[in-house]
């Protein structure tokens, strides 16, 4: 279950499939990291799916940020949670991923769930950005060594 203010955020009923697809790739224990997190469906549902340690969840929405904020408190009742303690494993940080990141411990997480950026100037689809390449050399430090 989620929230979503549909006329200042996105979400895609579509993307169903694939946060399946990743919450089956996550390990018992496992930190895990989520930029651009929007409504939080993602981070809801890896810390609800999985026996991940920690699910970290990045947002500048502040409307998005509200909506995960209010998910995440539906997600303590949630009786179709596979794994007790979701809600308290998920932590919402609200913020530009590019001021936070800088802010997180190094070689912390596990695993880190970043979309390519898609709109604006650091679209590389439409040839003007660098196609996410200082996002990556900011979230790179975080991964542990052998994380993924």
């Amino acid at each position: 279950k989620c929230v979503v203010d549909l006329s200042h955020t996105f979400f895609s009923p579509r993307m169903g499939q694939e946060r399946l697809r990743i919450c089956q790739q996550v390990a018992r224990g496992e930190n895990v990291l989520v930029l651009f997190s929007g409504i939080g469906m993602d981070a809801m549902q890896i810390a609800g799916r999985t026996e991940a340690k920690s699910v970290t969840a990045i947002e500048l929405n502040p409307v998005a940020m509200a909506c995960a904020k209010n998910g995440q408190r539906m997600l303590e009742r949630n009786k179709a949670v596979k794994v007790a303690g979701a809600a308290e494993r998920l932590h919402l940080v609200e913020g530009d991923v590019l001021d936070v990141l800088p802010t997180l411990e190094h070689g912390a997480y596990d695993r880190i769930v970043a979309p390519r950026p898609k709109e604006g100037a650091l679209d590389g689809d439409l040839g003007t950005g660098d196609g996410g390449v200082q996002f990556l050399e900011a979230l790179l430090p975080l991964l542990r060594v052998h994380g993924g």
